[in-house]
């Protein structure tokens, strides 16, 4: 699947970090996870690697570090600011990619993607972060309880 897929297909990436960090081979490990980081910097199980990685190599700093990158845990009580925080600079973060992605389709084919089914009809690419359907229960910003879950 690897060979076939390479870095845009996360997932069979992220279990062989994870298959490496189990077997103590951590450079390793790391190496995918930053790998997997540099295309998807939100992925979870990539930042929870790292913290692993840089806890197992006895890098407090780096696993700090990078536990500050993740996802914030969902509180009980209050408003989980800081949950939102972070979803909404890694939303920004995503679109901001799309967009570059889009140039890149711009200077290769001279048009832009705009089929309305992907990406609300290029609107990521201008940084529409927010254009998420509230709808739903709950949108990123609606403040209703449970709209984090």
């Amino acid at each position: 699947m690897i060979d076939e897929h390479r870095i845009h297909w996360a997932e069979p990436l992220n279990r062989l970090a994870t298959l490496l960090y189990r077997r103590g081979r951590l450079d390793e490990s790391r190496a995918l996870c930053r790998l997997l980081l540099a295309v998807k910097p939100w992925h979870f199980g990539a930042l929870s690697g790292m913290v692993l990685v840089c806890a197992g190599m006895g890098d407090k700093a780096g696993a700090r570090l990078w536990a500050d990158r993740r996802l914030p845990p969902m509180q009980p009580i209050g408003n989980n600011s800081r949950r939102r925080e972070w979803v909404n600079r890694l939303a920004m973060e995503a679109s901001r990619e799309l967009g570059r992605a889009e140039e890149m389709v711009l200077e290769s084919f001279g048009e832009r993607d705009d089929h309305p089914m992907r990406y609300g009809g290029g609107g990521a690419a201008r940084g529409e972060a927010d254009r998420f359907d509230r709808g739903r229960s709950g949108g990123i910003d609606s403040g209703e309880e449970g709209a984090w879950q």
